[in-house]
């Protein structure tokens, strides 16, 4: 019985994440290295992965959190990368996500530029 009810639970919480639905929203970078939110250590400099708002995680412990093993497919400027998420940004808004440098050089060219706006991002599976 307890099984059923945290298998409904982790499907409703699942449901929260708006799967293949476009949203506007912005990427930054970083260079951090340790574990990750979702429980693998992460080094941000040398890694490709991406580090979503705290807001979009909806567990107590973020290492069984629903997010954690998907994809956010990023759009912008005329290019399109498929990112797994493997972290939490504490300080990010929902349409704010936080890239690994590896990620971020991959859609962006100008090494003198930090942050975007203009960005389409979708969850997906990766």
């Amino acid at each position: 019985m307890l099984k059923s009810v945290v298998f409904i639970a982790v499907i409703a919480i699942a449901w929260t994440i708006p799967f293949h639905e476009p949203t506007n929203g912005h990427f930054t970078y970083y260079t951090i290295a340790g574990t990750g939110a979702c429980g693998d250590e992460v080094d941000a400099s040398e890694e490709y992965f991406a580090a979503v708002s705290h807001e979009w995680f909806t567990t107590l412990n973020p290492n069984t959190d629903p997010i954690c093993g998907l994809c956010l497919k990023i759009s912008y400027n005329h290019k399109t990368r498929t990112i797994p998420i493997a972290d939490k940004c504490a300080h990010c808004t929902k349409h704010h996500m936080e890239l690994s440098r590896p990620a971020f050089r991959a859609l962006v060219d100008d090494k003198n530029i930090r942050a975007t706006d203009g960005a389409i991002f979708t969850f997906v599976n990766c």
